[in-house]
């Protein structure tokens, strides 16, 4: 049996499960829990919510939009959790506000994966009055001089944008089979010598394991999503939400 779970990434270690069947879900915010975000400013802090953002639980980790970056080689910047600006790679798993999760009773390889941005009401049509920026986080290494994985959907450190009302939005495409905690990569990053490698057998796993690129068959793969929003329009933003699929064999 296959599940897609979603949780609110606090840490690796303590994790909030975002229950959308219940109306669990995240919240963008000003300086805290209730205060709006000013238009054409993103968000200053991230919360889980209820449905309506009438009730809040934990406070997620931040990831604020600052710039975009481009195809040329130039990285997206991020605020992390109100700190100074920082590309975009140098964002760890750890710190990123979602975490998707999907777990079968076999291993298999989990094929195709993307995301959209939507109204909650058909995966055709935007989210309303909002903009939001996404970023697949693949940085198991907290170390902000540790590089990206090379196994990863886009070799550019960008944000993708959802525009507000601009017609059908496209499907971000994530990782072909990350691996659980999203340690799976390409056998460059785990050769012998290699920072990753040493990383992984510091945590007492067998990097051989973790080097099937889109081949790789586990019984758990979890990607990592940077968010950050933007209001066009005054008022709560609830024709929101986020649409996860995957194909897996």
């Amino acid at each position: 049996m296959a599940t897609i779970s979603f949780y609110g990434n606090v840490t690796d270690e303590t994790q909030d499960l975002l229950d959308h069947t219940a109306g669990s879900g995240i919240g963008f915010f000003g300086s805290s829990w209730g205060v709006p975000v000013a238009l054409t400013e993103t968000q200053q802090t991230t919360w889980v919510v209820t449905e309506d953002g009438g009730d809040y639980g934990s406070q997620l980790n931040n990831n604020q939009y600052v710039t975009t970056g481009n195809t040329l080689g130039v990285a997206g910047t991020v605020k992390i959790n109100g700190a100074a600006p920082s590309n975009l790679d140098k964002l760890p798993n750890a710190l990123a506000t979602l975490n998707i999760r999907f777990e079968h009773e076999t291993p298999v390889i989990a094929s195709q994966p993307s995301l959209i941005i939507f109204d909650r009401e058909s995966i055709l049509n935007p989210a309303v009055d909002v903009i939001t920026y996404v970023y697949e986080v693949r940085h198991p290494l907290v170390s902000s001089t540790a590089t990206n994985l090379s196994h990863r959907a886009s070799s550019h450190n960008m944000w993708t944008i959802f525009e507000a009302a601009t017609g059908e939005p496209e499907a971000m495409p994530l990782t072909n089979s990350p691996g659980p905690s999203g340690l799976n990569t390409s056998a460059v990053d785990t050769a012998g010598g290699t920072n990753y490698r040493a990383y992984l057998e510091g945590e007492g796993l067998n990097p051989d394991d973790y080097n099937k690129g889109s081949a790789g068959e586990f019984l758990r793969h979890d990607w990592f999503v940077a968010l950050s929003s933007s209001p066009t329009d005054i008022g709560q933003k609830t024709e929101y939400g986020l649409y996860f699929t995957v194909d897996y064999l």
